[in-house]
Parts: structure tokens; C-alpha cells; sequence
């Protein structure tokens, strides 16, 4: 398995722009390396700072970060996981996220997911162990495979 991890150097409180940048640098990297899985840092829309511009980093857990890495996946099939400040609910937290080139996509904390966006296909991710993601084993955290909480939901 061949994976990339990418360390940018993203500006504080910028998030579009360093969505545009991080884009860049997932494309460059599947063309020049092929790999099987591109991964970002847990805060890759911004630099995790005390600092005002902090105020307004937020994006839903479904916005443009999430939807960057879902294209990105799709355009390069491959795993592109990266973290970010997402809105839940009432609250704002840092929300790593798996997109796999098939469009299915993960996130932490399936206890904090809401009903409808575990239908839309996310894995669950907690602590570590093996998982198969789109034909890939990858040690990632204690997962729920996208199938299994597909089947869970239809349950529900």
C-alpha cells in the first residue's frame, strides 16, 4: 500500500483559501506518487491557534471541507483523510474525516453523528485497529465499515 501524508503550512483563520491550497497539493501528490491513501493533518483548513480570526473557522460537517476531500477521493481514487473544526449541533469540534474514491466518507464519533448522515455512508472512527476501506486494509482507529452502518441504518 503506498500512502502519502501531506504536511502544509495553511494560514490561520483562511479556510477557503487554504481548502484551494490543499487541493493543489492532494492533486500534485496522486500524480506524482499514485498512492492509495492521501492523508492532511487533523487541522488542515487552518493552523490551531489562540487567535481571533479563530472565531469564524467552523464550516458544517458536511461544507466544503468535507465536500474538497470527497472530490479530491473521487478525482484520484484513493482514501483522502484529513481533520477539521466541523459544526455538530450545538457545538464545534475537531472532526477528522476518511473520503474514499467510491464516495462513501467517515468521521469520529458515531455516537455524535446524526441519523441521517450515517444513511449518507460515514464510518465511524474511534480508537485503533484494522478496517477495510474500499478494498484497502488500513489501521485507522476502531471502525464501523461503511457497509455495517449502512446495514444499521436501514435498521433503524
Amino acid at each position: 500500500m503506498r500512502v502519502v501524508a501531506i504536511q502544509p503550512d495553511v494560514a490561520i483563520g483562511e479556510v477557503e483559501r487554504n481548502l484551494i491550497h490543499l487541493e493543489d497539493l492532494i492533486g500534485q501528490a496522486a500524480r506524482e506518487h499514485s498512492p492509495d491513501a492521501i492523508f492532511l493533518p487533523e487541522s488542515m483548513t487552518t493552523k490551531n491557534a489562540y487567535d481571533r480570526r479563530m472565531r469564524h473557522v467552523a464550516r458544517p460537517l458536511e461544507g466544503a471541507p468535507l465536500q474538497m476531500l470527497q472530490r479530491a477521493a473521487r478525482e484520484h481514487d484513493c482514501v483522502v483523510g484529513g481533520g477539521y473544526i466541523a459544526i455538530r449541533g450545538d457545538d464545534a469540534r475537531g472532526s477528522p474525516v476518511v473520503a474514499v474514491g467510491t464516495g462513501g466518507t467517515g468521521s469520529t464519533r458515531a455516537g455524535d453523528l446524526e441519523p441521517g448522515i450515517r444513511r449518507a455512508g460515514l464510518v465511524a472512527i474511534a480508537a485503533v485497529m484494522d478496517v477495510e476501506i474500499a478494498g484497502l486494509d488500513l489501521q485507522l482507529g476502531s471502525v464501523r465499515t461503511e457497509r455495517r452502518l449502512r446495514d444499521r441504518a436501514l435498521e433503524d
